[in-house]
């Protein structure tokens, strides 16, 4: 096998759907090729996980740390920082939309018609 094989393929192959020829040359590409390893890796990881050997673990919620009595409060400055971003770029924007209104600006017209700034 001169090129990688389609992740199609290694799926095949590592669920042992390929025929007997097609299995071998895979196989034997994989052994020799670090990239097609690490992506059949990836794949029994997977297979791991969707069998249930493996449980994915998740980041226990605030509920649950604090009935565990494990919950610490966030600062309020931690809490509030990301309102204020918003609130800092919203009040940045709106400056610069009513610095630049060309309403304000005094203009004047000259007898011959032309706009005198």
């Amino acid at each position: 096998m001169g090129r990688h094989p389609s992740k199609r393929t290694l799926m095949l192959f590592y669920d042992g759907e390929l025929g007997p020829a097609t299995a071998d040359d895979v196989g034997a590409h994989a052994s020799r090729c670090g990239r097609c390893r690490a992506w059949m890796a990836d794949l029994a990881s997977v297979g791991a996980v969707v069998r249930g050997e493996i449980i994915p673990t998740l980041a226990p919620s605030g509920a649950t740390r604090r009935r565990a009595g494990t919950w610490e409060p966030r600062p309020l400055l931690e809490r509030l920082l990301p309102a204020l971003a918003a609130v800092a770029a919203i009040a940045t924007v709106l400056t610069l939309v009513v610095a630049n209104d060309p309403a304000d600006q005094d203009v004047a017209v000259g007898a011959d018609g032309v706009v005198e700034t």
